[in-house]
């Protein structure tokens, strides 16, 4: 019976020991792999290998739902390399590079040497050294510094839970103007009601924990519509962000600059034939329609429409080149001025004492070579002229008085 529990108080020591020896590897290890520099290890080494989604998941992304791991993906894979590329020799580099490097890495294996490494407050970071003993031709050699942040929750209860929180990365904290409208999303994603601080004038504000570094694709709905979509641009230097500091795509551009030309002919059209400013007005924006009425009356002036006998009897508007001028908003909706250059030749007749001063009568006005600014604003799903210029056709010949 004594053996017995001699044998049993072994069994319990050593199942004791054994415990504890678990307990310390288990802590020593979670210790290791806790460690800002071990997480930023962690973090290169996936990036360098291709291994994104693994990556992903040591980003401090849990405050900002526009920080998704499809986004992620997309933005550092080989594919996002080859849309975003300008031309094929740079998309061939891009590629290139990029694939060997993590061919290369995953193949051969990179060896990390801290070179400094600090931390405090919460915040942490580290530089490293890469190299690797496989790589004679130093292929793979190179320095790496990565920021990281101290979560507010401990791993396990116990141990710190560093995160990435690299501003080349992700961008913290965005204050971001939007013209007040129905709805703003950012990559797709609408955006929570709860980033919403207030209004400022015409504009919505917006605070947003958290942006992947660089270029976003921003919408916003007003009035039922769908609007287009606009580029902004995240940066670690750029903590304010409006949406009127936009890009217009090419098909916006196209868009515009094509309106702004049917219009053009319409004006002109319109001016030479003496129609009526209602006959037209259709292709303005409400706004306008006041001012654009009377600039048009003005100009028809110039032209013959009753018993005058002086004026301009026929257009001849040729070599019209409209040109993409700028980009802004404006009462909340995008707004692009086209810049459309003319010749015009206009045929017409002059005052008789003044045609027998000038030795001329009746002909053709020599070509003048005119400059136009048309600003045209997206409305209701359509581009509508805001403002077309003074003096469209008047004061460059010499059928005026």
């Amino acid at each position: 019976m004594e053996k017995n529990y001699k044998g049993l108080n072994i069994a319990i020591i050593s199942l004791a020991a054994a415990s504890v020896i678990a307990l310390l590897i288990f802590v020593i290890m979670n210790i290791s792999m806790s460690s800002y520099k071990n997480v930023a290890e962690k973090y290169d080494r996936a990036i360098n290998e291709g291994r994104y989604d693994d990556a992903y998941e040591y980003l401090d992304v849990e405050d900002s739902v526009f920080l998704t791991e499809k986004e992620f993906l997309e933005r550092n894979s080989v594919l996002s390399d080859v849309l975003n590329g300008f031309d094929f020799k740079s998309i061939l580099k891009t590629l290139g590079k990029k694939g060997i490097n993590i061919a290369l890495s995953r193949l051969l294996g990179v060896q990390y040497k801290v070179i400094e490494a600090e931390d405090a407050d919460g915040m942490a970071s580290v530089t490293y050294e890469k190299s690797s003993k496989y790589d004679p031709y130093g292929v793979l050699n190179g320095m790496s510094t990565v920021q990281l942040k101290k979560g507010d929750h401990n791993h396990m209860l116990f141990f710190p839970n560093w995160r990435i929180s690299d501003d080349s990365i992700i961008v913290n904290d965005i204050t971001l103007y939007v013209p007040k409208c129905q709805k703003v999303l950012i990559n797709g994603i609408e955006m929570p009601a709860s980033y919403m601080q207030g209004e400022e004038g015409n504009y919505v504000i917006y605070k947003i924990p958290g942006l992947y570094n660089g270029d976003q694709v921003c919408s916003i709905t007003m009035d039922g519509e769908n609007y287009k979509h606009y580029n902004i641009s995240a940066k670690k230097s750029k903590d304010t962000i409006y949406v009127e500091d936009i890009n217009a795509t090419p098909e916006q551009q196209l868009e515009a600059v094509n309106a702004a030309y049917d219009a053009f002919k319409k004006i002109i059209d319109a001016e030479a034939r003496g129609a009526d400013f209602n006959e037209i007005k259709d292709i303005f924006t409400p706004d306008s329609i006041k001012a654009e009425r009377e600039k048009y009356n003005e100009d028809k002036t110039s032209f013959i429409t009753t018993n005058k006998t002086s004026g301009i009897k026929e257009v001849n508007v040729k070599d019209v080149a409209a040109t993409f001028y700028d980009i802004s908003f404006t009462n909340g909706t995008v707004e692009i001025g086209v810049m459309l250059e003319y010749n015009d030749s206009n045929k017409g007749v002059i005052e008789p004492m003044i045609a027998t001063f000038l030795g001329r009568n009746e002909g053709e006005d020599a070509n003048n070579n005119d400059t136009q600014i048309i600003r045209m604003q997206y409305v209701d799903g359509k581009w509508l002229v805001s403002s077309s210029g003074e003096n469209r056709i008047a004061e460059n010949n010499w059928f005026m008085l």
